[in-house]
């Protein structure tokens, strides 16, 4: 089943890096992202949340996995 992981560097309830390092050592096939600007739930499309660069780049790299599924 395809998988693709996005995280935000700023999400306060997340640390990015270390679901980052668990993932990898668990399923080293998935792709993890971390965005450096973004906090959780950037694509959620309240101001305070969202990240227009971020929410981009993370729509097109998920929308790549599932054009290879």
């Amino acid at each position: 089943m395809p998988t693709v992981v996005h995280l935000g560097r700023l999400d306060a309830g997340i640390p990015a890096d270390t679901v980052k390092a668990a993932v990898q050592a668990a399923n080293p096939e998935v792709p993890v992202y971390i965005y450096d600007d973004a906090g959780h739930g950037f694509n959620n499309e309240d101001p305070a949340r969202h990240s227009q660069a971020s929410a981009d780049l993370a729509r097109q790299r998920t929308l790549e996995l599932f054009e290879k599924a």
